[in-house]
Formats: C-alpha cells, sequence, structure tokens
C-alpha cells in the first residue's frame, strides 16, 4: 500500500530530515514512521479494524498527520470533519472512532461513536510511543481510504488508496517538488489539500502547518521555518500581501506560491506579482475528482513589468495534469468543441468511486464514467482550462 510504502522509504532515505514541523515541534521521519507503526496497533488494539469509518476532528497538527498515515496503514477509512459537519456525517458514514482535539471533541454531545479519543489524551501519546505486538492487516489498492464530507454539500466522497498515490503521482510529474523544498500548507489538512501535502511528502519535502486565520502569525511561521513553497487561496494570498509578506527581505527563501480553491482575480495576481518575483503555481481541482485535476505552471503564468503586455481578463485554472482528462459538455451531454461553453467533466483513476451509500447522488454527479464538477467555463485548442464563461 502506498502510504506504508512512501513512509518506510522516506524513513530509510532520511532517517533524521524532518518531514513535519507544527509550531515548536519538528517530526523526523524515523519518529513519524515510528509513531504511525505503534499508533496503528494500538488503535488495533483499541477495536478499530480494517474498513471501520474513523473521523478526524482537528485543526491541523502534527497527530492528524500520524492519524492519517496510522489508519490507513490500519486498512482504518478517515472521515476528516469539522464540527459543523460531525452530527450529520456521524450519522451517514456510520463512525467507529472519532480522533481528534479535546475542545472540539467536547463540542459534539453525545452524537457520534462511543470510542474517542483525544490527541491530548496521555492514551494517544502512549498508543504512538508503545509498541504493541499483532499482525496489521495487508491493505489493497482498491480498498476504501476515506469519506470527503465537505460545505458544499452532505454526500461523501469516496476515494481509495489507489486514488490518493495517482493523484499524488501526478502532482510529482508536473510541481516536480523534492526533499529540499519546506512547503508551508495554509490549507486544512482535509480533501485535496491532503494529496498535494502527501505528493510533497513523497519526495522527502518537510510539510509546514502554517495555519491561515492570522495573516501576522502565518508571515512569522514562513519566516522562521525557511519556507520555500506556500500553499493558499488566492484570499489568503490578499491578506499576506496587505500585511507586507512581500516586502523585500521578509521571506527570504520563498520561491513559489501554490494557491486554488477558488479563482485568482486578476487585480490580486497584477499586486503580488508585481512585488514577488517568484513563481507562482494554480491548482484547480475538486473532492470527486480526488483532487487536482488541473495546474497552470509558473512559464503559463504572464509576466508582470513595465514591458510585459496587459494582463487577460481571467487566468485560465490550467492544463490537466497527467493521468487526468478533461472535456465541456452541454445540457445533454455532448461533448463540445474548443470554446464553447458547458460543464466541465473530469475521469481519471483518481477520480471518486461515488459517494457514500448513494448511488443514486452517484449517478447523478457522473456521465459515462466521468465525474461532473458542476463547474462550467470552456477549454481552448491549446487544452486550457477556463472557467466562467466562453471566450470574448
Amino acid at each position: 500500500m502506498w502510504l506504508t510504502q512512501l513512509l518506510a522509504r522516506n524513513e530509510q532515505c532520511f532517517p533524521g530530515r524532518v518531514a513535519v514541523i507544527d509550531d515548536d515541534r519538528r517530526v523526523t521521519w524515523r519518529e513519524l514512521a515510528r509513531r504511525v507503526h505503534n499508533l496503528a496497533g494500538g488503535l488495533a488494539k483499541c477495536g478499530v479494524r480494517r474498513g471501520d469509518r474513523v473521523a478526524v476532528l482537528s485543526g491541523d497538527r502534527a497527530e492528524v498527520v500520524e492519524a492519517y498515515f496510522a489508519l490507513g496503514r490500519l486498512g482504518a477509512v478517515v472521515v476528516p470533519l469539522t464540527a459543523g459537519e460531525f452530527a450529520a456525517a456521524a450519522r451517514k458514514a456510520q463512525l467507529a472512532a472519532v480522533l481528534g482535539e479535546q475542545a472540539l471533541l467536547a463540542g459534539i454531545g453525545e452524537s457520534g461513536p462511543a470510542f474517542r479519543l483525544a490527541f491530548e489524551d496521555p492514551l494517544f501519546g502512549e498508543l504512538a510511543e508503545l509498541s504493541h505486538d499483532g499482525t496489521l492487516p495487508e491493505v489493497a489498492a482498491d480498498d476504501l481510504a476515506a469519506i470527503l464530507y465537505g460545505s458544499v454539500h452532505a454526500k461523501g466522497v469516496v476515494v481509495d488508496h489507489r486514488s490518493i498515490k495517482d493523484i499524488a503521482l501526478g502532482w510529482l510529474a508536473v510541481a516536480e517538488p523534492s526533499k529540499a523544498m519546506v512547503f508551508a500548507s495554509c490549507r486544512p489538512l482535509s480533501h485535496g489539500s491532503v494529496v498535494l501535502s502527501l505528493a510533497y511528502l513523497a519526495a522527502g519535502a518537510t510539510l509546514v502547518l502554517a495555519g491561515g486565520a492570522d495573516a501576522d502569525q502565518v508571515i512569522t511561521k514562513l519566516a522562521e521555518h525557511s519556507a520555500t513553497h506556500v500553499w493558499l487561496t488566492p484570499r489568503q494570498l490578499t491578506e499576506l500581501l496587505h500585511a507586507g509578506a512581500f516586502h523585500d527581505g521578509t521571506l527570504p527563501r520563498l520561491s513559489e506560491v501554490v494557491y486554488g480553491g477558488a479563482p485568482m482575480p486578476v487585480e490580486v495576481y497584477r499586486q503580488v506579482a508585481t512585488r514577488f518575483h517568484g513563481r507562482f503555481r494554480q491548482v484547480y481541482g475538486t473532492a470527486e475528482a480526488g483532487g487536482p485535476v488541473a495546474t497552470l505552471g509558473p512559464s503559463e503564468h504572464p509576466v508582470v513589468d513595465a514591458f510585459a503586455p496587459p494582463l487577460p481578463e481571467a487566468l485560465p485554472v490550467g492544463r490537466v495534469i497527467p493521468g487526468m482528462s478533461a472535456r465541456f459538455v452541454d445540457a445533454d451531454g455532448v461533448t463540445l468543441p474548443p470554446g464553447s461553453a458547458g460543464e466541465l467533466c473530469v475521469r481519471g483513476d483518481g477520480a471518486m468511486r461515488g459517494y457514500w451509500n448513494d448511488p443514486a447522488a452517484t449517478a447523478e454527479a457522473t456521465l459515462d464514467g466521468w465525474v461532473r464538477t458542476g463547474d462550467f467555463g470552456h477549454v481552448d485548442e491549446a487544452g486550457y482550462l477556463y472557467l466562467g464563461g466562453p471566450p470574448c
């Protein structure tokens, strides 16, 4: 199983390198591999079994990374949730357990499973630190890995281990991360952000959990941990700009801004590109597609200087990553030619297997093996995807 192979490989190749930074805590690959193995065995002793749905209710912290890897090693199904999503998802997913922050667990009341384990509980630390006897199950590529809920709808997107691997490898092929990178994530460790972070971790890069609610704190973390890459939304990018992140010398090691989650306003791009002279990379994806679908790479972003041509009215979201296909269709599901506006449909090995226990919704969201994204736009002759309508 790829997640276990990733962890074992990086433990062997980079044992003393830092894998995850969470404020003052630095977790090496050796430590992460040990804690994940122990935690998987400990959760098994507590009754968590292969195929069980286990919610993770937490902000971004190192324990979330440990829990994701451990549950994957155990063959359990990760269900990342916010407090607002918990009640409905707990009923639909038939959760066997929930892990998370003490304050958030206290807020869910009596709803959900009886087995609850807070990251702050001494038992969690004991499970991760103490070795456990017993054999863990073999996990297959087509075993379920996660059920993803979101604020847009209450349907659970089902993805398997093969999906996570294929999407992560597709991103590895276009972004070419390396072990020298320090990848700071300002996005929650859920949905497509997990796959993106896994791709950088697979290359041996260091993952910095930078938060994202407070721009000044994010800037401090990026500077303190010498981040080379940052992953955020256009709104967060605007907040960093206004907080002075791109003044000369503030973030000397930052070389690439990776953004997604919403369209990039051209004026915001112009303002940031005027101050930040590194690289930009856009990510477009959906939970139903398994994560990233398309990317607009650094060389495909327009130059911003006094001698460059005027910026376009809108930036494309990019071209599909390896392993993904895209087409736009009309109301009857007929594929449209370049330049004609329609609904974007995507297909690939990384796409969802369907919605959890909801065949009717799955049928509505798919079209002859393609996933309907609900996003509208067009593709040009060069394969660039534009969202929002046809070209002028």
